[in-house]
């Protein structure tokens, strides 16, 4: 490869540069890499601060306007979700110490008292009775408000339990368990398998007491009442309404997966900001829920300590902003316009002439040697300079590739007659010692068709009139080689030579590369093998090209001697002095096409040796 550089400065304050690289292969010059470096002139800096100067105050009056749009939705917002948060909370409180103010007053009804303390005392009558009434009571509580879903009375002494529609004859032990302490208490609530519950028991006792009371009373709080509560907040409809534990920050009601994906650190700190807030304060924030923005509102109550926080949507909160878009948008259409009539007054004095400069660039680029540019203006100018050099630099160019490309060609043909004459008499070494063999054993009909192939294989391989031939009698060549090789192993070996196809056989190929491939299988792969050998020959048709496959079953070749002649024939290795056998067919293949041609070695399968002979495709000159 040849590389040349050039490299030259339009004016002093380094406004332009240019490098140049030519790369030559063995088809002449093949590419040309440019790149073109512009430095910080003060014509271009001066054009920066100008955009500047015009641009920046039309954008921020536009930023004036949507922040300031943004703040008075932001603000409206604040006080709409502030007031029905404030509201819904204050509500809830007010329902939930009603139902509990009734829940002590039964903690004395007579009924309950008699069925927890001397139910034994009493007949079976009078214990229907006070179930019967105490049913009809825990019924009114019930439909006494629309956030109670149940009321149960558990009673031990009776074994059982008294809801307002039915009485059951057993009391529910898990139930019972998880109410009958304090441990899962959220303010008067106990949480208990996904529900609120407010308990009170006869006499109130907590976790580590063994007493157990005499009866539980638990009034269930109806979920859907409250998730009705928390959706009268949505006023946006795609806002979500929680009710979480102050304390544990565990979802008492509200959209489940939405609260799991929230970022457990925008949780812990609206929790911890309510905590030091007083009674009552609402508290205003931003939350990422998924991959969505969401202003949030969340207000507290001590005395039921949990939590009841809204979110809304960015998006639909700052969506009025739109309309200020209007604004925005004929800002910017004043602003492309400005910047229009500024372009047009460089185009002319930079960018017109720095155009034909790159076109010029990228004819060289296409192969255009012969590219100049035509000085046609009379001012001594920057671009006056660099026309001037860009025409000398082609020039060179042109010179360079013409002299790299003649000593290239020069060499290629110099070093194909030298590994051409290499390989003419290699066969004759053993050939003569076979003939002398069958003469003398009296074989007379194998000699004379023994003499035939060998005649006519070295009359082939002595012509030096052609340095190429057609596929079809390179073919011919390593078949009567083959035939030869056969009468010498006799049946030890079994040889596959398949059809060559008629469209391929015009193909223009360097001599005898068929033969030394054939040669490498008898030996390495036949030489010791006392039978059982197999030989194939196969061509097939891939693309633009041709490849003819010779497989062996060969049993010395293993994986390192495989690497090596994969290695050998690779195009990062160059080793002179290696040119014989596979190499010098792979060297001369690779001449004679370039990169497609050569050979390419793999493990055939029988477990032997498979070469590739590749060829490119051309028609007969």
């Amino acid at each position: 490869m040849v590389k040349i550089e050039c490299a030259f400065a339009a004016w002093n304050h380094g406004c332009a540069g240019t490098s140049v690289q030519v790369v030559t292969t063995d088809g002449g010059w093949k590419a040309l890499r440019i790149n073109i470096r512009i430095g910080n002139s003060s014509i271009f800096r001066k054009i920066f601060i100008t955009f500047l100067i015009l641009l920046v105050p039309l954008y921020c009056i536009t930023l004036i306007f949507v922040v300031q749009e943004e703040q008075r939705l932001r603000g409206h917002l604040t006080s709409s979700l502030e007031n029905r948060i404030s509201q819904q909370m204050q509500a809830f409180e007010t329902e939930v110490n009603r139902i509990a103010r009734f829940q002590t007053e039964y903690a004395v009804d007579k009924d309950l008292l008699q069925l927890s303390t001397i139910s034994d005392g009493l007949t079976p009558f009078q214990r229907s009775q006070a179930v019967l009434d105490l049913q009809r009571r825990l019924y009114l509580l019930k439909e006494s408000s629309p956030f109670i879903e149940e009321t149960i009375a558990m009673i031990p002494a009776i074994k059982g339990s008294v809801v307002s529609k039915t009485f059951e004859l057993r009391i529910d032990t898990a139930l019972w368990n998880g109410l009958r302490s304090d441990r899962q208490m959220i303010g008067p609530f106990n949480y208990w398998d996904n529900a609120l519950y407010l308990t009170l028991t006869h006499p109130r006792i907590n976790l580590e007491s063994d007493k157990e009371p005499s009866f539980l009373l638990a009034v269930k709080m109806n979920k859907h009442t409250i998730e009705k509560m928390l959706s009268d907040l949505h006023i946006y409809p795609d806002s979500q309404s929680l009710l979480i534990s102050l304390h544990s920050g565990a979802l008492l009601s509200g959209n489940e997966e939405v609260w799991q994906m929230s970022d457990m650190e925008s949780k812990l700190a609206l929790q911890s900001k309510l905590r030091q807030e007083a009674e009552g304060k609402v508290i205003h924030d931003d939350w990422d829920v998924g991959q969505s923005e969401y202003f949030v509102s969340a207000a507290k109550s001590d005395e039921l300590g949990v939590m009841l926080l809204t979110y809304v949507p960015n998006e639909q909160v700052l969506g009025p902003t739109k309309v200020y878009l209007f604004w925005f948008w004929s800002i910017s259409a004043l602003s492309f316009v400005i910047v229009l009539l500024f372009s047009l007054s460089i185009y002319r004095f930079i960018h017109r002439p720095l155009l034909k400069l790159v076109s010029a660039f990228r004819q060289v680029e296409r192969g255009e040697i012969n590219t100049a540019i035509d000085i046609n203006h009379t001012a001594k100018n920057e671009f006056g300079y660099l026309y001037n050099r860009f025409n000398l630099m082609v020039n060179e160019l042109r010179t360079l590739i013409e002299e790299v490309y003649e000593q290239r060609i020069r060499s290629q043909q110099s070093e194909l007659k030298r590994l051409q004459s290499q390989i003419n008499p290699h066969f004759l070494y053993n050939s003569l010692f076979v003939l002398y063999q069958l003469i003398e054993l009296n074989d007379n009909r194998n000699a004379l068709r023994f003499a035939k192939y060998l005649g006519g294989f070295f009359q082939y391989i002595t012509r030096d009139s052609k340095e190429e031939v057609v596929l079809s009698r390179e073919v011919e060549q390593a078949k009567a080689y083959t035939e030869i090789q056969k009468m010498c192993y006799g049946h030890r070996l079994h040889v596959e030579f398949g059809e060559l196809p008629e469209q391929e056989g015009n193909l223009v190929v360097p001599r005898i590369i068929i033969q030394p491939v054939i040669e490498n299988a008898f030996k390495y792969a036949f030489e010791h093998m006392v039978s059982g050998g197999k030989l194939s020959l196969q061509f097939k048709v891939e693309d633009d090209l041709c490849v003819i496959v010779v497989q062996d079953n060969g049993e010395k070749l293993d994986d390192s001697l495989l690497a090596r002649l994969q290695k050998e024939t690779s195009d990062d290795y160059a080793d002179p002095m290696e040119l014989s056998g596979l190499i010098n067919v792979h060297r001369r293949l690779r001449i004679r096409y370039g990169a497609p041609g050569g050979l390419r070695f793999s493990r055939s399968g029988w477990g032997g040796l498979c070469v590739e002979i590749i060829i490119k495709r051309e028609k007969e000159r």
